[in-house]
């Protein structure tokens, strides 16, 4: 197979990389002496966090990182033609769901912002961006849970954050994103499309140089584009979005242009994609509720309020039709009780759009 999953590398090197990590962090001699050592100060803080937190769920965060080696090592030697006899005897059996399992055990324990930091500095991040990376011999399932220890990692994280930027991982996420977009056969939930733009938002939101990086390329706008479902007008070859990708899309949408970092310039890039939810009329009551906070955001932040005035007579229309349907229902039903807030929102946008 010749496949890279880090954009360059030599195929399956992330879990070398990993390998020689965790050699390295237990006193041994590294395996590859042609790789660089972690750097003193990632040293020291891994022996530290490693030595003085919470010692349990340290060893056991090292434990699950090599079973995953050795579990995915098994699918690498499994994938391979005219294995030797002697390769045949050191395979070893590893179900897709006990590896899923070990991920997601490994998400629990990275939540924690030193954990999450120390495995950054194992090497960890390109460990789980190269095996997500590989389309042909990694089970989807174990790709996605991947992305989701990826997207918690890098939440709320800069440290994490910024070692994804100097990996090169945006656009290693962004060329995975339309490889799987495009391959309905194998995922007609667009589930994995759906997970990476999680990824992606978990990388940049809330960091400046990331979100500005991220807009600032023509592909990272497109990925929003055809998660709305924008693109799919102009290409009937594009399958449509579906509601979770959508849903996750626009939430990332709405970070990055109601961001404290957002300016008049990055609003209007992403205008094509407001001027489309707009003229959708949304069915699905929480992709129209979020549409609707947003666009009362970028109202009240007035850095590009032309994004919304441009639409004003559509928007007029849609929040009276809603709010004549949602007064027209039971009171005491449970579509009443769930549209309450949206009634308060159009409510609010029709006396915000009498103000511009």
């Amino acid at each position: 197979m010749q496949s890279s999953g880090d954009g360059g590398e030599p195929s399956w090197a992330w879990l070398g990389l990993l390998k020689w990590s965790l050699s390295y962090t237990d006193g041994t001699k590294p395996s590859e002496e042609s790789l660089a050592p972690m750097s003193k100060e990632d040293r020291e803080f891994l022996e530290e966090v490693m030595r003085d937190g919470i010692v349990d769920e340290g060893k056991r965060m090292t434990t699950i990182l090599k079973e995953l080696t050795d579990a995915l090592q098994a699918m690498k030697d499994g994938h391979v033609e005219n294995n030797t006899p002697e390769d045949e005897s050191k395979k070893t059996e590893w179900k897709e769901e006990d590896v899923e399992g070990l991920l997601e055990e490994l998400r629990n324990i990275v939540e924690q912002i030193d954990y999450a930091k120390a495995f950054s500095a194992m090497g960890g991040l390109k460990f789980l961006l190269g095996c997500a990376s590989e389309r042909d011999v990694v089970p989807r399932g174990v790709r996605s849970n991947c992305l989701a220890v990826l997207g918690t990692l890098c939440q709320n994280n800069p440290t994490v954050q910024y070692a994804m930027l100097e990996l090169g991982a945006l656009r290693i996420l962004v060329d995975l994103y339309f490889a799987e977009f495009n391959d309905t056969n194998k995922d007609e939930q667009q589930q994995l499309p759906s997970r990476i733009v999680q990824t992606m938002s978990c990388t940049v939101r809330s960091h400046a140089m990331a979100e500005q990086i991220y807009c600032d390329n023509e592909a990272g706008i497109m990925v929003i584009e055809t998660g709305l479902g924008l693109r799919r007008s102009n290409n009937k070859k594009l399958p449509p979005p579906s509601t979770q990708l959508c849903k996750r899309s626009l939430f990332f949408l709405q970070a990055l242009i109601t961001s404290d970092h957002a300016d008049q310039n990055r609003i209007e890039k992403f205008n094509p994609c407001v001027a489309y939810l707009i003229q959708q009329q949304e069915q699905d009551w929480e992709i129209r509720e979020m549409m609707l906070s947003m666009i009362l955001r970028i109202i009240s932040q007035n850095k590009c309020v032309e994004a919304v005035s441009d639409h004003k007579k559509s928007l007029v229309g849609m929040a009276v039709n809603r709010i004549s349907a949602i007064r027209l229902m039971d009171p005491d039903s449970e579509d009443r009780d769930l549209a309450s807030e949206e009634l308060n929102d159009w409510e609010t946008l029709l006396v915000e759009l009498a103000k511009i």
